[in-house]
């Protein structure tokens, strides 16, 4: 399906209660209380640009749209894109960080899938075996985060 870059749109935060209704809201100080943070998706084209409509609903000509968690939540730009035409195109230093995640899009996807994959009861007598991990660097900061594999 290929690689997207998003773009900021509406924040989803859950109401009180048991039953508590989701709900938009302008800012949240802490990232676990977002709901759903909606975005437009757009396509990794070439270099810095992207692009608005995906090959998925190119034949259609529309634009695409996606409700993410919180736990899928990367990184927000350092600088707004400039907006073209067909897309958006990235300043240097977005495209650099993006570039560099790219290249382990793969690793990102195993950590996701295995920190929402429901906990099954351990059996009696098994042992737990320590998952192994990679380690992720921010080119920006220069801080090295590690994400079990």
């Amino acid at each position: 399906m290929g690689i997207f870059s998003l773009s900021h749109a509406p924040l989803y935060s859950k109401g009180g209660g048991k039953n508590g209704k989701h709900n938009n809201i302008d800012e949240h100080v802490n990232i676990g209380g977002i709901s759903y943070l909606g975005t437009q998706v757009y396509e990794h084209l070439n270099g810095c640009q992207f692009r608005a409509i995906t090959e998925v609903t190119a034949s259609l000509q529309t634009k695409q749209f996606r409700f993410l968690p919180p736990f899928t939540f990367l990184y927000q730009l350092s600088a707004t894109p400039k907006l073209t035409i067909t897309g958006l195109e990235l300043v240097a230093v977005d495209l650099a960080l993006f570039q560099e995640l790219s290249k382990t899009i793969g690793a990102f996807d195993k950590a996701v899938k295995k920190s929402t994959a429901r906990k099954g009861r351990q059996k009696r007598g098994a042992r737990r075996i320590r998952p192994k991990t990679f380690e992720v660097k921010n080119i920006i900061s220069g801080h090295t985060y590690s994400c079990p594999q």
